[in-house]
């Protein structure tokens, strides 16, 4: 029996959820179009839910979409350095995890490139998606990233000026005009 989720994670198997297929759409064709898109709400309005679904519609429809979901809100009182530290981490169990969910192995280049990353700061961090670019083409497609960074609002102060002061998500398609990369943020 479902009921309204008040607290915690919204489940939809266990909670009522808003289908927002209209918004859903919008959504899709805006990410296709290689735009930014913040959603911002009051906490249990079903933003993460809301976001689950549009990758799981985006990437039945077209699997040269890379979606690399990350959530912020852990990182809330850590240094600058330690966001980096376990922000690395994060992003590269993401990219292990979509390939697995896609059944597909990673190459021992694209191993050997996560097992050594390094993101230090928002310079080393457009580095770092460059060069992974270079893992995620699929015969003659590239694939396009789609960055969704969940609770965005934890990210350490420190680091924040250096994201949006760099323009470090925009900075990112540049070199990739072909193959963009989206970031969605909530």
């Amino acid at each position: 029996m479902r009921r309204f989720g008040t607290q915690g994670p919204v489940n939809p198997e266990q909670h009522y959820v808003v289908a927002r297929t209209g918004e859903l759409t919008e959504f899709i064709k805006r990410v296709k179009e290689g735009r930014y898109i913040v959603i911002f709400a009051p906490r249990q309005t079903g933003k993460t839910i809301f976001f689950q679904r549009a990758v799981a519609v985006l990437t039945a429809e077209d699997l040269t979409y890379f979606p690399i979901q990350l959530n912020f809100e852990i990182y809330v009182d850590c240094s600058r350095s330690e966001f980096y530290v376990f922000l690395t981490k994060q992003i590269c169990k993401e990219i292990e995890r979509v390939f697995q969910s896609r059944g597909e192995e990673l190459d021992e280049a694209l191993k050997r490139f996560l097992e050594n990353a390094q993101i230090t700061n928002h310079l080393s961090m457009m580095e770092f998606f460059e060069q992974l670019q270079r893992f995620l083409k699929d015969g003659e497609n590239w694939q396009k990233v789609v960055l969704i960074i969940d609770e965005f609002d934890g990210i350490p102060t420190a680091a924040l000026k250096g994201f949006l002061h760099a323009d470090i998500l925009t900075s990112l398609t540049l070199p990739f005009n072909a193959h963009t990369v989206s970031a969605l943020w909530v």
